[in-house]
């Protein structure tokens, strides 16, 4: 049997309609990003930081600096396409670019 326990964020539930569950999503995300704008208010990340730049960010770095695959980022994220999660990836960063070349040519 199927319970709340099932989720990480017990939000929504088993018996709750697809509508019902995206509606109760998409209203915790909202809550989560305002949350975070108030948290970072004195600091210098950018203020338009919200749930969806943080996945993205995750996204980024775990390819970039930890050199996760992205058949992993795209489990991580939950994506059934590919295409998603290559959306979801900013590219490498010019010192990233030229340290791989080093590696490349250092034969």
């Amino acid at each position: 049997v199927k319970d709340n326990g099932d989720y990480v964020f017990q939000i929504i539930s088993y018996k709750d309609s697809p509508q019902d569950q995206q509606t109760k999503i998409d209203n915790f995300n909202r809550y989560i990003s305002q949350h975070l704008k108030a948290l970072v208010q004195d600091t210098d990340i950018p203020n338009d930081i919200s749930l969806i730049w943080a996945r993205h960010s995750f996204a980024t770095y775990g390819i970039t600096e930890l050199g996760l695959p992205m058949e992993y980022m795209q489990d991580a994220l939950g994506h059934a396409n590919m295409k998603t999660t290559q959306s979801y990836f900013a590219g490498f960063e010019d010192e990233t670019k030229k340290n791989i070349a080093d590696k490349l040519m250092d034969f």
